[in-house]
Order: C-alpha cells, then sequence, then structure tokens
C-alpha cells in the first residue's frame, strides 16, 4: 500500500501527516505555524520531507491559492501567504514525485472520495478560515478551469464599492466579509464607527 506525505498549507498553520491508499492517517499530525518568509516555509517542508523520505512513495501538498496545470507551484496571489510564494517550485523539495493542488480542491476531493459527498458525482466544497476557498467536484472531476482557478470562490465580487483591496488585488471579494481576516476586519471596522460616532454625539451636547 502506497503511502504519501501530505501538507496542508494555510495563512496560519501548516499540518503534515502520512497518509496511506485508503485515506486513514498512519502517523503523528504534525503542526507548525506558518512562517512569515519563503525560506522558512521551504525549510519546514524539506526538513519534514527529509524526515519521513525513505518511508513514503510522493509528497501532497494541499496550499491556498490557484495551483498551475503542471500541480508544481502556485500562480494566484495569497494575501494570506508570504508575496513571494508563487516563486516556491514544489517539485524541486524532494526527488520523490511532489504533487500540488488547491486546499479547498483538496478537500472537496477528500470529502468526494471517503466523506460526506462519497458517491455524489456533482458537489460544491466552501473552506472557511484565514481566506474563503471552494472547490467544485463535475462528473467525478475537479473543476480546475482553463488556468487553474476554477473554484476561487472566494474572489467572487461581493460588494463593487469596497475601498479595502483584498489579497488578490481585487475589491469586495467574499474572502473579504468571510473569512476569518474578514470578521475580524468588519468588526474593528464597526467599533471604530461606534467610537467616532460616539465621541461625535460627546461634542455635539457641549
Amino acid at each position: 500500500m502506497k503511502r504519501v506525505l501530505t501538507f496542508d498549507i494555510g495563512g496560519t498553520k501548516i499540518y503534515s501527516a502520512i497518509i496511506d491508499s485508503e485515506g486513514q492517517v498512519v502517523s503523528e499530525v504534525e503542526k507548525f505555524t506558518t512562517p512569515k518568509s519563503l525560506d522558512e516555509i521551504k525549510n519546514i517542508l524539506q526538513t519534514t520531507i527529509a524526515k519521513y523520505e525513505q518511508e513514503i512513495d510522493a509528497v501532497g501538498v494541499s496550499t491556498a491559492g490557484a495551483v498551475n496545470k503542471d500541480n508544481t507551484r502556485v500562480i494566484s496571489s495569497t494575501g494570506n501567504l508570504v508575496s513571494n510564494y508563487r516563486e516556491l517550485d514544489f517539485s524541486s523539495l524532494s526527488k520523490l514525485p511532489v504533487f500540488v493542488e488547491n486546499d479547498a480542491n483538496c478537500a472537496a476531493w477528500a470529502e468526494y472520495k471517503i466523506g460526506s459527498s462519497k458517491g455524489c458525482p456533482n458537489s460544491v466544497m466552501l473552506t472557511l478560515g484565514t481566506g474563503v476557498g471552494g472547490g467544485i467536484n463535475i462528473n467525478g472531476k475537479i473543476l480546475t478551469g482553463a488556468t487553474g482557478a476554477g473554484g476561487e470562490i472566494g474572489h467572487i465580487v461581493m460588494e463593487p464599492n469596497e475601498r479595502e483591496r483584498c489579497g488578490c488585488g481585487k475589491t469586495g471579494c467574499l474572502e473579504q466579509y468571510a473569512s476569518a481576516t474578514g470578521i475580524v476586519r468588519l468588526a474593528k471596522k464597526y467599533l471604530q464607527e461606534q467610537t467616532e460616532e460616539s465621541q461625535l454625539r460627546s461634542l455635539k451636547s457641549l
């Protein structure tokens, strides 16, 4: 039975574990705080791969951001990761095969194969975390689109009049309102507006 060392790379945490071909976790799950530099992220990946390289058949990476058709690197902006994250060529991390895919696509495929949408050829997966991701399964295949960004639900524009830019460069994306960072941003904005309104009322009462 084949075993794959898997990584889940998000804006806050990086998880790793070995999974067998039946989808079972067969090792300890390791957790790292996502570093603020590309070199540190690369070091975590390389160190972990070197630790298990003799026990595995391949490396799988689930990551934020749209992934190219060759499944070797991220091609879109990922505002919740370091700015030069797209420079990382994952295939260079090991002599073993390294396969990279968008994290929401991975989640959608896992649910289809062994999870709650097993047996359902058409389904949509929405992931809520530091950002907002989406995975679309059509007729038992992940919809990636022409460039690999087919399921990027988090960057559907919900509010065209929004002034603050999303990490992708656009404004008004769903991610700006429904992600953990988006909710924190809105809460701070609301509190600031309430404070300013209260101060204004105090000035008018003088």
